[in-house]
């Protein structure tokens, strides 16, 4: 208990003394970007942003898709059982299969996902 209060009353003097302890802006300079109020000029989209924009949405679910696909393809086709085997002649004791089979698991993921 004695070395508990003074922990907490240094983390209580520390996090009320933080707001002080931010930069401050001197008097004449000026607070950056923000401080202006003119508006900034946005250009309309062009064709080939627009394309960039969908075939990047298309990419992403392409990419989340084939995430939920490959380690259901292991887990189905059984190689994930034949990997685990691997894993326990590897390793004999839980910690040891369990970073095996996690190795196993990275390396044929990374394998499966060099095409993309």
């Amino acid at each position: 208990m004695r070395i508990a209060v003074p922990a907490v009353l240094i983390l209580v003097l520390a996090f009320s003394l933080t707001p002080f302890a931010a930069a401050q802006v001197p008097a004449g300079a000026s607070a950056g970007p923000a401080a202006s109020s003119a508006p900034v000029p946005v250009p309309p989209p062009s064709e080939k942003a627009l394309r960039y924009y969908r075939s990047g949405n298309a990419l992403w679910a392409i990419g989340e898709l084939w995430g939920l696909l490959v380690p259901a393809l292991l887990l189905f086709t059984g190689f994930s059982a034949r990997m685990r085997d691997a894993a326990r002649k590897i390793g004999r004791n839980g910690f040891l299969t369990t970073a095996a089979y996690a190795l196993l698991f990275v390396l044929v993921t990374f394998v499966l996902d060099l095409p993309l």
